[in-house]
């Protein structure tokens, strides 16, 4: 597009290298980020930043022609006019809903959850999405016969997702990927969820702690 003399466009919403198991992976992203990603991102006309932490780790890397643009959802689709109980009244849902990936955190939101569902026997736990860390959890469930308090409700549509936020009373995302602003964070606050995530990427310019939500620390998934 550059050499036609065509403006171009490109949105980033990644505050980082991305994380990866394999080290062999990790430390070919550092490189590319480095190095490769600022002659791509150069070559077009301007990078749109879907929130601040986007354009700072974008600016360090020496990427020119930054746009800051933000990011939101629908709140007339994700609001708290929607909101209906858990199950029954004394209930309290937690959920978590992203790919269900080692960086989203999914393993340490289980790890978490699972002693409280013994200690209060009112607990209720969604999680949401798809990912090849399914199985491993599904079957955890399985063997702790857990199956009528922890519900793995696969891949949801947006309609789907609404619908499970309105009911859900804490909604918690550990991730620890470098995320831009997750919607999936704006969603449930919209349905005025109360939202407890980490500080990864932009999540910090969303979640103010103890007044709208609270700060999970982690870091490198411990």
């Amino acid at each position: 597009a550059k050499a036609w003399r065509i403006p171009s466009l490109l949105v980033d919403h990644c505050a980082g290298v991305p994380r990866h198991n394999f080290f062999l992976v990790q430390f070919f992203l550092k490189i590319f980020d480095k190095f490769i990603a600022p002659i791509i991102l150069n070559s077009f006309s301007a990078v749109a930043c879907s929130n601040k932490a986007v354009f700072d780790y974008l600016k360090s890397l020496g990427v020119r022609n930054l746009k800051l643009i933000g990011t939101g959802v629908d709140a007339n689709f994700f609001n708290p006019n929607k909101r209906v109980h858990s199950f029954n009244e004394n209930d309290l849902l937690i959920t978590f809903a992203s790919r269900l990936i080692h960086t989203k955190g999914v393993e340490l939101f289980y790890e978490a959850v699972r002693p409280l569902l013994a200690k209060y026997p009112q607990l209720k736990v969604a999680i949401a999405g798809e990912g090849p860390f399914k199985d491993r959890i599904l079957k955890q469930v399985q063997d702790g016969k857990l199956e009528n308090r922890v519900f793995l409700t696969g891949l949801l549509l947006p309609s789907q997702l609404s619908i499970l936020l309105g009911r859900t009373d804490i909604f918690v995302h550990p991730s620890f990927h470098h995320d831009g602003i997750p919607n999936v964070v704006l969603e449930a606050g919209a349905n005025s969820c109360f939202v407890v995530a980490s500080q990864s990427g932009g999540t910090r310019e969303v979640i103010k702690d103890k007044k709208n939500g609270m700060y999970l620390m982690v870091y490198d998934g411990k």
